[in-house]
């Protein structure tokens, strides 16, 4: 996982006032392009999941039956299985053999998109507000679904596991971002390439994954309602994925 995903992508990605006529294999052109010219100097580091034991115990950043967002880039090497990417034991975000997936306790599969790709950063995110949800995947809207708000209590959530202790991720995950508010399709489009301040409005956790090394997880937001990660048999690598001004604030 070599080059950068710079910040100037922006105006690639989002400068047309009509993104929707843009096909998205032109977007991935560019992108590719993007990657390869290392336009950004900075280096910035992603974790790598080994698909049998690595996961982030972040703590309990969700309040029962309330609306959020789930945001990631994410670099899947295995589509066989079931792979998370942000997931509570009621409330999963994951890819099934190949399917990116979310829902609740009474249904894992409300949402699902056949098109997740492998060997490649793809940005994902899943969001519930006004009792729909909605999946999302390079900042297209896949699939959505009406359900019932459950009230069930809080719980761990875990970055690349389910309940820390099965259906591991198996690649890279970075940049993840928790948020108390269902984001528009137009917030996550620009947050694909600009990452939000770190007091954003509604951000509960903002995991950068720039450590580079140790056990700790740091999460960025400064609005005290995430909690540092607790990251488990993870390995560090370089990520082309990185920022150079804010998107949401």
């Amino acid at each position: 996982m070599v080059g950068r995903l710079s910040g100037n992508l922006h105006d690639l990605f989002l400068g047309s006032t009509n993104i929707t006529t843009i096909p998205m294999r032109k977007i991935y052109l560019i992108s590719l392009i993007a990657l390869s010219s290392a336009v950004n100097a900075q280096t910035n580091s992603a974790l790598t999941f080994n698909g049998t034991g690595t996961f982030v115990d972040i703590g309990m950043p969700f309040t029962a039956g309330t609306a959020y967002t789930k945001e990631a880039w994410v670099y899947l090497t295995n589509a066989a299985g079931a792979r998370n990417i942000v997931s509570s034991s009621d409330v999963p975000f994951w890819v099934d053999g190949g399917v990116l997936k979310a829902g609740d306790r009474d249904n894992y599969g409300l949402v699902s998109d056949a098109g997740m790709p492998v060997n490649r950063w793809t940005h994902v995110a899943v969001t519930f507000g006004g009792g729909v949800l909605r999946l999302y995947r390079d900042g297209i809207l896949r699939s959505t679904s009406s359900i019932p708000v459950v009230p069930v209590a809080p719980q761990t959530t875990y970055i690349g596991s389910h309940q820390g202790t099965q259906a591991f991720w198996q690649g890279a995950i970075d940049e993840v971002r928790l948020w108390n508010i269902p984001l528009t399709q137009t917030q996550l489009r620009v947050n694909m390439l600009k990452g939000p301040a770190n007091n954003a409005p509604n951000l509960i956790s903002y995991y950068k994954f720039n450590e580079g090394a140790g056990s700790v997880l740091t999460n960025s937001g400064t609005n005290g309602l995430g909690s540092n990660g607790a990251i488990n048999a993870g390995t560090w690598s370089v990520s082309p994925v990185s920022f150079t001004a804010n998107a949401v604030s």
